[in-house]
């Protein structure tokens, strides 16, 4: 399959006082999820919580349709909505912390994760911590690097968090998924 563009932000899609907020309403609604171990082999250090979309949606919701609109601009995939029982993933990567390179998917059911949707949300200044797409050579990503930013890529290209090397980054993942690829 070969992609126009591998690859879309969204800058300032949230503010500040908008990320503060965020925070504070996510942290009363996160729980445990399968998440928490990452991919098979790789390494993850990062803290994860799930969110449950159904408490998430009402201050995320701009999150959700600025994806749909870039895949139908830029992917078209076909996608599921997002169903109230799904959850999105919150990272926090503090000093030391990463993730290895990896694809996001899943080996369940007839569907396949399709689009892989990072928010940045981190409302402390950090350094490290960059994503990096494995796209015949390695690309940094430094629009992901701004709070408030949006980053959209297919689900299945490699990419990493480098160790965060000062400070806390946080960000939130949305995973979505659509019938298998054939």
């Amino acid at each position: 399959m070969a992609l126009n563009h591998p690859l879309y932000w969204w800058e300032s899609l949230y503010n500040p006082q908008e990320i503060k907020k965020i925070n504070t309403l996510l942290k009363r609604d996160l729980i445990s999820t399968r998440a928490q171990q990452g991919a098979d082999g790789v390494i993850k250090t990062s803290k994860v919580k799930g969110v449950p979309w159904k408490k998430a949606k009402p201050y995320l919701n701009k999150f959700y349709e600025s994806t749909l609109f870039r895949n139908n601009y830029a992917f078209g995939f076909q996608l599921f909505s997002l169903n109230e029982e799904e959850h999105l993933i919150y990272n926090v990567y503090s000093s030391g912390s990463e993730y290895g390179f990896h694809q996001d998917g899943t080996k369940e059911g007839a569907s396949d994760i399709k689009l892989t949707a990072l928010l940045n949300l981190s409302d402390s200044s950090y350094e490290g911590g960059d994503l990096e797409l494995q796209i015949n050579t390695t690309v940094k990503v430094p629009e992901l690097n701004v709070p408030g930013n949006l980053v959209i890529f297919p689900s299945f290209i490699l990419h990493r968090i480098t160790p965060v090397t000062k400070g806390t980054r946080k960000s939130i993942a949305m995973l979505l998924l659509g019938p298998r690829f054939k």
